[in-house]
């Protein structure tokens, strides 16, 4: 049988990239940290860990998740960990590295999609919960 996620680890990664997206990178660490078991979304949670670190400028600490990230997720989709990375190699000083991550993610061929995404935070018994609705629109 499969993998699955939980409900609580779902409901961390959300609110970790709503902490993300508040611009509170500490608060999205936090939630990522009470992660016990991420299973099948061991990827987001690398993708997530790695932005929180370089949100914080710790460059040299968001490497090894970001490339986690990266090995863990299907081509289409790693374009945004790849860019983290590269973005992380440049500014601990190490260029060639992170044109080569550049190079290895080459362009690809995706249809068009428009993304519209609302963040906020929700009120509950137990404080406040930020959270992010993303809607996806496929062009073809």
């Amino acid at each position: 049988m499969p993998e699955r996620a939980t409900y609580k680890t779902i409901r961390r990664l959300t609110a970790a990239e709503g902490y993300l997206e508040l611009g509170l990178p500490e608060r999205a660490i936090r939630e990522l940290e009470e992660i016990e078991h991420s299973g099948p979304l061991e990827a987001a949670r690398q993708l997530l860990t790695g932005e929180a670190l370089k949100a914080q400028e710790r460059f040299h600490d968001a490497v090894e998740p970001l490339q986690r990230a990266v090995e863990l997720l299907p081509v289409l989709h790693r374009n945004r960990a790849q860019l983290s990375l590269s973005e992380c190699f440049c500014s601990i000083g190490r260029p060639e590295l992170g044109e080569e991550v550049e190079e290895e993610s080459g362009p690809v061929e995706t249809p068009p999609v428009r993304i519209a995404r609302l963040v906020g935070m929700l009120r509950a018994p137990a404080g406040l919960i930020p959270f992010v609705i993303e809607i996806e629109i496929h062009f073809e």
